[in-house]
């Protein structure tokens, strides 16, 4: 059986060749470039340290929902990245399932090398409508560690919409205050201006 071998460029000329085929719109060179050119993102792994199984949750809190089942201590896992969550044990920091809608409390994770780097999905502006509490986690059972007065404008880089829902809204957005703490805030109280 023969093996067929692709470049990155060849992919993506047939990608665009089938789009078009279909009647879809071709990318615009740059974009091209961006998608062929890009290297692979690096893998982060970590290993459950928790002798009692390692709860998976929706967002990075202990006060939201679970994520399927409890994962077995000396289990490897393979990481997205992380944010900072409820406080476990001294410890702030949650990472991101890779492929799961699930998060784990890093206090119970050993890196296999170098730890994941911060959650970024977008760059979203907003403006606080309300004075509001800055949370550990997006839930408002999350202690408050800080505040934001009317008219705070704020730039995010990640939202969740697993959170606790507020005014039945599930959305948090992760926010960093100015003294460099790292939590969140319910999008009920903000309003999106770019």
């Amino acid at each position: 059986m023969k093996r067929l071998t692709l470049t990155r460029s060849t992919l993506a000329g047939l990608l665009v060749a089938a789009g078009t085929a279909l009647g879809l719109a071709a990318p615009a060179g740059p974009a091209l470039a961006d998608v062929t050119t890009h290297a692979a993102a690096p893998t982060y792994t970590g290993v459950v340290t928790s002798a009692t199984g390692l709860t998976q949750r929706v967002a990075p809190s202990t006060h939201v929902p679970r994520s399927g089942t409890a994962i077995r201590r000396g289990a490897v896992l393979v990481l997205d990245c992380q944010l900072n969550g409820t406080v476990v044990d001294r410890n702030q920091r949650w990472y991101k399932i890779h492929g799961r809608n699930a998060w784990v409390s890093a206090r119970y994770v050993r890196n296999v090398g170098a730890a994941p780097l911060g959650c970024t999905a977008g760059d979203w502006a907003y403006e606080v409508k309300v004075g509001t509490n800055i949370r550990q986690g997006p839930s408002t059972l999350d202690r408050a560690i800080g505040s934001l007065a009317r008219g705070t404008e704020l730039n995010t880089r990640w939202i969740t919409r697993t959170g606790q829902a507020v005014d039945g809204n599930r959305t948090w957005v992760a926010v960093a205050t100015a003294s460099g703490n790292r939590g969140w805030i319910s999008v009920t109280n903000l309003r999106l201006v770019g």
